[in-house]
């Protein structure tokens, strides 16, 4: 009888220690519930991953229980983990710690910022047939891809650098994420500046500066066909100042009025067309 007792005084003092150890492990473990599909921005480190964590046992988390990277829950505490400043995009796993047991689950860290376009200026003006390479008006930049990973379009609208108007054309660029950014160059193309052709009258107005003074030897239309320039001075006018005959010409007769005289001829192709000039 006394051997009955000593076991049954055994077993219940191991029933009662299982029960302790019980009680003690369900003291130290918890029921940590996170969210699904965490998603980070890539270059977003200061996220704050305590606001992944919905519930804690039976008590729903907000916000108000956020406090400098650590969750407080009753009389737990939770410390919640960094993103890795050499994170990639992708899988990364997060760590938190609550009562010295560790609580883990995934986060995935995405790109989901557009390329920037960047544009010389918002309103850009061009003579025709001046407008070089669209390239050269814009650049793009991006938060993760290199810019030869940039896959980038140019929606032309019609745009013509060689004839005069307004355009608009579309610049897209897209990374390897799917992220596409878009800017618009405004183009207005002028007509280009017609340069005058070489003056083959004679005007008035005397002098033209230097020489002899007085009114200038300038006759309205040529002379027999021909025009008449100073033969003294003709040819030091073509040789040290111009590039033509007519721009020669027209210089010494505004500048000197009184010289022996030559004529300026034009020679003719076949259809009679002008293709030059002889002093004669």
């Amino acid at each position: 009888m006394k051997r009955l007792h000593i076991i049954l005084a055994l077993a219940a003092a191991c029933m009662m220690a299982g029960c302790s150890r019980s009680a003690e492990k369900d003291k130290e473990k918890h029921d940590v519930i996170f969210m699904k599909d965490i998603t980070i921005s890539y270059g977003d480190r200061d996220t704050d991953t305590c606001r992944y964590i919905s519930r804690v046992d039976s008590t729903s988390v907000n916000s108000s229980m956020i406090t400098d990277g650590t969750l407080n829950v009753g009389s737990y505490t939770i410390a919640c983990p960094a993103i890795d400043e050499d994170a990639d995009l992708g899988e990364v796993k997060l760590d938190y710690v609550l009562d010295g047991e560790i609580y883990s689950t995934t986060a995935t860290i995405v790109d989901d910022t557009p390329p920037a376009i960047k544009t010389d200026s918002r309103m850009l003006e061009f003579e025709e047939g001046q407008v070089k390479d669209l390239s050269s008006y814009y650049s793009v930049s991006d938060n993760h891809d290199d810019v030869k990973d940039i896959t980038i379009t140019v929606e032309a609208n019609g745009f013509d650098g060689n004839k005069a108007g307004d355009y608009k054309v579309y610049i897209h660029a897209e990374d390897t994420s799917g992220n596409i950014g878009t800017a618009i160059l405004y183009i207005t193309i002028t007509p280009a500046k017609k340069e005058s052709a070489p003056d083959k009258s004679f005007s008035s107005g005397g002098n033209a500066g230097g020489g002899s003074g007085g009114g200038g030897y300038t006759p309205s239309s040529p002379q027999g066909g021909s025009y008449v320039v100073p033969a003294c001075t003709f040819a030091s006018f073509y040789e040290s100042q111009y590039g033509d005959l007519i721009s020669a010409y027209n210089a010494a007769m505004n500048y000197y009025s009184s010289c022996g005289s030559a004529s300026l001829n034009p020679i003719n192709d076949a259809e009679g067309n002008t293709i030059g000039w002889s002093v004669g």
